[in-house]
């Protein structure tokens, strides 16, 4: 296919007048290749297409530009146009973006161990059975899931392995690295590497590629999600292998550029992967909501459907969204913990408080009033309940009696997020907000919150127990999000293309569909669709000879393929 020089050649030869107009950005799709033979062109080094900002597609008919409505208005009327319209945003799919707690489970929480310390395995891992494919296949190099997000921690201890490259379309001058947070956390999902740290990916000898389609703010266009997949497409023609999208993004409104780019994908082979949406609705966002794409839910670890699930007709299957642990950018989350007499008790740094390590013994100094500390805090670490003073009070009381750290133990009743707890208090008003005088550039001890329960249990021991707390930056955390639960799917379609490597798009998609856990009402409903997807189920389906099987196993009846 020839590649689309700008149409809008044929409204740039109007007069002066017409160009001082305003111009907005337009994304337009064209009826046939031909159509663009038909229309004069603009030389890729053009002045005008430069102003302009002429974007074109390798693979489909179509280009976007910044137009006038004069513009607009003479491409409508063409008949070589399909369709025009306004650039749409796009953004993130999930829910959670705060620094979640290490603990990633009931069963963590219960074991009260910091997960990552050694390798975690996600509890969405097994609910979809993707170890019990593992002895087969755990992935393979010839497929590639593009990840089509904020980029990837290019950097990544647990991705550096299978990250294979990229393209960077919010800005080109730079490397598709994630500077939000969520490719990363997606990717991990994917394929982080199955070795002693961090968790490991549904298929983690999968190839990664970072398509960065969003900003740092994890928001952009359906010009760039289509431009994603279009260089998709031309890497899966100049590479081969077989090739997964995923798009953890979305929103409400159609796009017929964003739409004609994914059947493109789908017609070369490409299985595309989106989230159902946040918006806990029976209306799919786009691009989950096009024909051909497999559309994802969320659901929790007691198998319902996350409150904050979109779901419906159109959607193909569900997916662990909730609690989600993954990979997360150096510097992006913090963890805190205190370990002490053979446990690890979770807690959280407060804002302001130096990272680091401390050990020594601890003592319980009531609310921590100047007048509780006993004369021999040097070295030691303060316990103090939460209450009566500020929290910067607390750690300067605690510095001044000699205290090494403080840790801070929340109230009973108080059920609110702790991810504000912080030793910088500003003072606003119309005029702005300052830090006072005496504050500014204090050095703080290092200062952790920890819960009630978890503090009741430092006051049961012994006075001068010896602890040690650590402050860090954690490269993992939890998100919540129909984001979370989309590359569980991308993942378990790479096992299932590693495995049957000659499979179709439709025959990956209806292995999951058909072999998906039945959840909700039986059969298909609107909550669940097809059910919990179930990738060592849909293995066998798919190959049964791999498994030892004659014959696939008998799949539930009542499932059907959801159609868009």
């Amino acid at each position: 296919m020839k590649r689309l020089l700008p149409v809008v050649v044929l409204l740039l030869t109007a007069s002066s007048a017409l160009a001082a107009e305003t111009t907005a950005r337009y994304t337009v799709v064209l009826r046939s290749e031909s159509a663009r033979e038909r229309l004069p062109r603009v030389m890729t080094n053009s002045d005008e297409a430069a102003a302009r900002q002429v974007r074109t597609f390798h693979n489909i008919n179509a280009f976007a530009a910044n137009l006038t409505s004069s513009e607009v208005a003479e491409l409508r009327r063409s008949s070589d146009v399909e369709s025009i319209q306004p650039v749409l945003r796009r953004s993130i799919n999930d829910v959670a973006l705060a620094p979640a707690t290490t603990n990633a489970g009931p069963g963590d929480v219960e074991s009260n161990v910091s997960p990552f310390k050694t390798q975690h395995i996600p509890w969405g891992l097994e609910a979809i059975h993707a170890r019990d494919v593992w002895p087969v296949t755990k992935g393979n190099a010839s497929v590639n899931v593009a990840v089509l997000d904020t980029g990837i921690d290019l950097n990544h201890p647990d991705l550096k392995q299978a990250y294979a490259g990229g393209v960077n379309l919010v800005d080109p001058t730079k490397p598709p690295q994630d500077d939000h947070k969520h490719g990363t956390h997606v990717s991990g999902t994917i394929a982080a590497t199955d070795n002693t740290i961090g968790v490991v990916g549904i298929a983690p000898n999968v190839k990664i590629w970072a398509v960065k389609v969003l900003n740092g703010l994890g928001e952009g266009t359906d010009e760039n999600v289509a431009l994603g997949i279009d260089w998709v497409v031309s890497r899966a023609k100049a590479l081969g292998g077989r090739w997964v999208i995923n798009m953890s993004l979305g929103a409400y409104e159609p796009s017929e550029l964003e739409d004609a780019a994914v059947q493109n994908a789908v017609a070369n082979g490409v299985v595309v992967v989106a989230g159902a949406g946040n918006r806990g609705i029976a209306i799919l966002d786009f691009p989950a909501g096009y024909r051909n794409v497999i559309a994802v839910g969320a659901t929790d670890e007691q198998n319902k459907r996350a409150g904050f699930s979109s779901y419906g007709p159109g959607m193909g299957v569900t997916a662990p969204g909730v609690n989600v642990a993954s990979t997360l950018p150096e510097g992006t989350n913090t963890a805190a913990d205190i370990e002490v007499a053979g446990q690890i008790i979770d807690g959280w740094g407060l804002g302001g408080a130096p990272k680091g390590v401390v050990n020594g013994p601890f003592v319980y100094v009531g609310v921590g009033q100047p007048e509780d500390y006993p004369s021999n805090m040097a070295g030691k670490i303060a316990v103090s309940s939460r209450g009566v003073l500020q929290f910067r009070e607390k750690a300067r009381n605690a510095k001044n009696a000699g205290a090494k750290a403080l840790v801070i133990i929340n109230s009973i009743d108080d059920h609110d997020s702790v991810v504000n707890w912080s030793l910088i208090v500003r003072k606003c008003n119309e005029n702005g907000c300052i830090i006072e005088p005496e504050w500014v550039d204090y050095e703080f001890p290092l200062t952790i919150g920890v819960s009630y329960a978890d503090g009741e249990k430092l006051r049961a021991l012994s006075s001068n127990a010896t602890a040690r707390l650590e402050y860090r930056f954690e490269p993992y955390g939890l998100l919540d999000g129909t984001s979370m639960s989309t590359p569980h799917v991308a993942g378990a379609a790479a096992l299932l293309l590693s495995l049957a490597p000659e499979t179709n798009v439709a025959e990956i998609t209806h292995a999951l569909e058909a072999t998906a856990k039945d959840l909700g009402t039986p059969g298909w409903d609107f909550d669940f669709s097809n059910g919990l997807v179930d990738v060592f189920a849909a293995a066998k389906y798919l190959k049964p000879s791999a498994f030892g099987l004659t014959q696939p196993p008998p799949i539930t009846p009542g499932k059907r393929r959801s159609g868009h």
